[in-house]
């Protein structure tokens, strides 16, 4: 006989919980951060695809918990995958397409992290771990892990529905906000997909994050470029280093733009094979 999986919530819970603890003993290292917000967002998404079966107070409650939570180390990521697209550059470029005055992100994410850590102990205080065990139970009492699945199901096809309904508005990859409604819609099918339904389809869930690492190069281009044109303004990144920046940038969303919509294509379709194969 097969053995029950662990419940999503709890495994997913307590990959956040030890992202979030090694961040405040190591607020400098980049992993986790990375981490904790990746593993606070599959909580969101997890919680948005049972929504129906959530009373709607508690709904919001844990969504703003969360997204508090993964507020707190976003600016922190934002300097890391500055920092990650340097090392890239320099490696394609050679150590002086970064060299002159010190690059501005490097100092600000020193300066910032002390105080995010400050308000990450805060938040820690205020026992968010220990609390959504207590909420945990109460939900597993009322809910029943086939009614899960079967919630997440229905909420699957409306986010694949609005995926179609964006393609057929913007093909091309060129409109930014259809691109974020893109991005979030995909980003909470591929979490929720992983935690309810673990193995059941590798073919979608490989297509969908490929499908997510252009979203999101196109999404880090558009704030970078935003960022590179800021910091030249206050004379804290050289011409040539705002030039560099943003001609890399600009190199990298037209190679996502050229793959986008071929994986959102495959999306669809194995999203949809696997869904009548299932029923």
């Amino acid at each position: 006989m097969s053995r029950e999986r662990p419940d999503p919530w709890r495994e997913i819970a307590g990959q956040a919980q030890t992202q979030w603890e090694a961040f405040l003993a190591d607020p400098y290292a980049e992993e986790p951060v990375h981490q904790a917000r990746v593993k606070l967002r599959q909580l969101r998404s997890m919680l948005s695809a049972v929504k129906k079966a959530v009373p709607p107070e508690e709904y919001v409650a844990w969504q703003e918990e969360w997204r508090d939570m993964g507020r707190l180390l976003s600016e922190l990521r934002q300097f890391d995958v500055l920092e990650e697209a340097r090392r890239l550059i320099e490696k394609q470029s050679g150590p002086h397409a970064s060299s002159g005055q010190p690059l501005p992100w490097r100092r600000l994410r020193q300066q910032k992290t002390a105080a995010v850590r400050e308000k990450a102990l805060v938040k820690q205080c205020e026992q968010p771990w220990r609390r959504f065990d207590a909420w945990l139970a109460r939900y597993r009492q009322a809910v029943s892990r086939r009614q899960e699945r079967k919630a997440a199901r229905q909420r699957f096809d409306r986010w694949v529905k609005q995926i179609e309904a964006i393609s057929r508005q913007d093909r091309s990859y060129r409109d930014d906000r259809l691109v974020h409604e893109r991005r979030i819609a995909g980003k909470k099918l591929r979490y929720a997909l992983v935690a309810f339904f673990p193995d059941e389809a590798p073919e979608l869930v490989q297509a969908l994050k490929r499908w997510q690492a252009c979203l999101g190069a196109l999404h880090d281009s558009l704030l970078h470029r935003d960022l590179a044109v800021r910091w030249a303004a206050e004379k804290q990144l050289l011409p040539e280093q705002k030039g560099l920046l943003l001609g890399w940038e600009a190199a990298r969303a037209v190679a996502a733009r050229k793959q986008a919509a071929m994986l959102e294509a495959l999306v669809v379709q194995h999203y949809w094979q696997w869904r009548n194969k299932r029923g």
